[in-house]
């Protein structure tokens, strides 16, 4: 019982002091993909900030998406290959094959209904159908002589 008081009371100790401590900190957390989180006090107020950040994620999801349904057609596809002409295996594979086509279709649909509802409501600001992608910065390294 002593030791589970010692561990709540260090909890809490520990709690306090984080809640204390948090107004104080004013580090920036630097992400690679993203860039700098919490810097831009103006940018985050104005909703640039989100905008921001939700087309990072939803080109993400597109990705993540669009690999899906290439994984889902090629598995179909290998599935026809290798059924050696059993009807029940041909039709399971062709249906995987159509799922996938009607799945490509609802990302492709989606993509370009927010696309446009996005540009009609937001403007130029949230142009969801020209995304950027981050590249990594790389130093060069220059020898001195020596």
């Amino acid at each position: 019982m002593k030791k589970l008081k010692k561990i709540v009371s260090s909890c809490s100790l520990l709690l306090v002091g984080m809640a204390s401590g948090a107004n104080k900190v004013q580090a920036a957390i630097t992400n690679p993909t993203i860039g700098e989180l919490g810097n831009n006090v103006e940018s985050a107020q104005s909703g640039n900030l989100f905008v921001q950040y939700f087309l990072v994620i939803w080109n993400a999801l597109i990705t993540v998406g669009a690999i899906a349904v290439l994984v889902y057609f090629l598995w179909g596809a290998i599935e026809w290959i290798v059924s050696a002409g059993d009807n029940a295996k041909v039709e399971a594979a062709r249906n995987k094959m159509t799922q996938s086509a009607i799945g490509l279709l609802i990302l492709v649909s989606a993509y370009t209904i927010i696309g446009f509802a996005s540009n009609l409501l937001f403007g130029a600001d949230f142009n969801i159908l020209n995304p950027t992608f981050v590249a990594p910065q790389y130093q060069t390294f220059i020898p001195t002589g020596g």
